[in-house]
């Protein structure tokens, strides 16, 4: 029924192009994205890293490549140990699931910095760092290698560990990879689960500033799936929680820019052409992510979300190609907290609708977010037709980009807006390469190929400035 009603709400919507009054519209699916807890490094891994430290470190002031054992207190400020990729095409890539426990009995005895119980412990283990996992599909993420880690202070390489498995998805995995960096000041970073052969290549002595690449976020060692263990020591060797609350001991933070308990936010919103779907650890999600539609055609919108609070409303609003509202309804979760979360919603999109360029839009804590699609546009399906990657100005090619496949000489090409208007003839270089004008707009366009012989193939590009 629910199905049904806001299947003619939308069509009277449509019919009388007046916009309906944001209401409240139960999602179709999601729900709780769950990271179940591992035992990041055990004791007797701890015992052996720390003690093969302990002798680089010897070596290291030996050859005068280290200097003091100064205190934690003087440690520089921490910056966030990752950054998105060049691949990186979400809007954010983290959430954080677990903090340092700073109850010391266990199993089931937690603390978090700010008195709460984002963390976890087990019998004879209290989880000794902060756990950021990649999301939303953390594992093609990973796979794509979409997100970095990085250097969260000057410092020097005081050990590395390489060459595990990088997809591990439970507590009995053995040794992870790992860079650790003796930062400015004496305390140690532990930058662990990273993926195989992905860590820098500068070796254990060398120097790196805040910032630099260390590696890439995996799942090697006891993990469930893409995070980084981000764990800091001081020069005694004592876990360190960098965060600065009400039930940790530290006199001030420890981050340059410390971020809130709850950091609220959409890490990204799309569109379908079938629910995305979720695959078993260590597998590749299947995400059915789709901008091309033809009217009549059923969508799927989605959103992502990290920290997810109860009562926390997002305003979700369909935009047609004029610009006006075609639908909008409002969602908030119900839970207290999600780590993760995601909903989607489905529409059929009646045969008359407009073609062009439509919009998706959620507002959601004070902060707005959009995501174009098109009706009208089918995606190209020619397996013998591919475009390279496109970016016009400023770039060393000055806008050249070849079309592989492309067999037959004196081709024709034109470049076209989604409604189908030519904004430029293209003169080809050779058989297969194309200069596009520096005048051409960003945004997506159609390529017609047109051969000698009467063929046409077409596709889509991305144009970018």
């Amino acid at each position: 029924m629910k199905s049904t009603v806001r299947g003619f709400l939308v069509f009277l919507s449509f019919l009388s192009g007046i916009s309906l009054f944001a209401q409240n519209l139960k999602p179709d699916g999601g729900g709780e994205y769950v990271f179940p807890h591992s035992q990041c490094i055990s004791e007797s891994q701890k015992s052996a890293i720390s003690s093969e430290i302990a002798q680089n470190i010897a070596q290291l002031k030996t050859v005068g490549k280290l200097h003091s054992d100064a205190s934690i207190q003087s440690v520089p400020s921490l910056y966030w140990p990752l950054q998105p990729s060049a691949n990186f095409n979400f809007i954010d890539y983290y959430g954080v699931s677990n903090f340092v426990d700073l109850d010391p009995a266990n199993p089931n005895s937690i603390l978090d910095w700010n008195c709460g119980a984002r963390t976890y412990d087990l019998s004879g283990y209290n989880h000794g760092g902060m756990d950021i996992f990649l999301w939303p599909f953390s594992w093609n993420m990973m796979e794509g290698e979409q997100v970095e880690i990085i250097s969260a202070a000057d410092g020097v390489i005081v050990g590395k560990n390489d060459g595990n498995p990088d997809h591990n998805c439970d507590f009995s995995n053995g040794n992870w990879n790992a860079v650790y960096v003796q930062h400015a000041g004496g305390d140690q970073g532990w930058y662990g689960h990273m993926k195989t052969n992905s860590l820098t290549t500068k070796v254990i002595g060398d120097s790196v500033h805040v910032g630099e690449y260390l590696g890439l976020v995996g799942s090697s060692g006891s993990s469930t799936g893409p995070h980084l263990h981000f764990e800091l020591h001081d020069s005694l060797g004592n876990v360190v929680d960098p965060y600065f609350g009400a039930c940790n001991t530290i006199s001030t933070s420890l981050w340059a820019n410390q971020k809130p308990y709850y950091e609220s936010a959409l890490n990204m919103l799309m569109t379908h052409d079938s629910a995305p779907s979720f695959a078993a650890c260590p597998f590749v999600d299947t995400i059915h992510a789709e901008d091309y539609f033809m009217p009549g055609d059923r969508i799927y919108f989605s959103t992502f979300y990290r920290d997810q609070l109860s009562g926390q409303n997002s305003i979700h609003t369909i935009y047609d190609p004029t610009n006006t509202i075609w639908y909008t309804w409002t969602n908030a979760s119900t839970a207290a907290h999600y780590a993760a979360s995601y909903w989607y919603w489905y529409f059929t999109f009646p045969t008359s609708s407009q073609t062009g360029p439509w919009r998706f839009e959620v507002t959601y804590e004070n902060q707005t977010y959009s995501h174009d699609f098109y009706l009208g546009l089918a995606a190209s399906t020619s397996e013998d037709l591919a475009f390279n990657s496109l970016q016009v100005y400023p770039n060393p090619s000055t806008g050249i980009f070849s079309i592989s496949g492309l067999d037959y000489q004196d081709s024709k090409v034109l470049i076209k807006t989604l409604q189908g208007n030519v904004v430029q003839e293209c003169i080809s270089s050779d058989s297969k390469e194309f200069r596009v004008s520096e005048n051409i707009p960003s945004g997506f366009y159609l390529i017609e190929v047109q051969g000698n012989s009467g063929s046409v193939k077409t596709g889509k590009i991305l144009i970018t400035k």
